[in-house]
């Protein structure tokens, strides 16, 4: 059916999202956003990936050190 042809596109959508806030170095807007996808920080980390890279591997390479650093803090 078409719902369900439509869904790893809206995934895509919402992972590319938060790999940018994750790299953004922004935690308090990476937790409300993925609290409203029904994830957790740590859930989003483990589980997923940014660009086919582990997510703490692509905040440190586009969002730096201190960004990696904070993210960190949350898994």
């Amino acid at each position: 059916n078409g719902f369900g042809l439509q869904q790893p596109v809206l995934n895509v959508e919402h992972d590319a999202q938060l790999c940018a806030i994750a790299a953004s170095g922004d935690m308090a807007k990476l937790k409300r956003v993925t609290r409203a996808q029904g994830l957790n920080v740590k859930r989003f980390v483990k589980h997923n990936t940014c660009n086919d890279q582990p997510v703490s591997e692509f905040v440190r390479q586009f969002g730096g050190e201190q960004a990696a650093i904070e993210l960190q803090k949350h898994i």
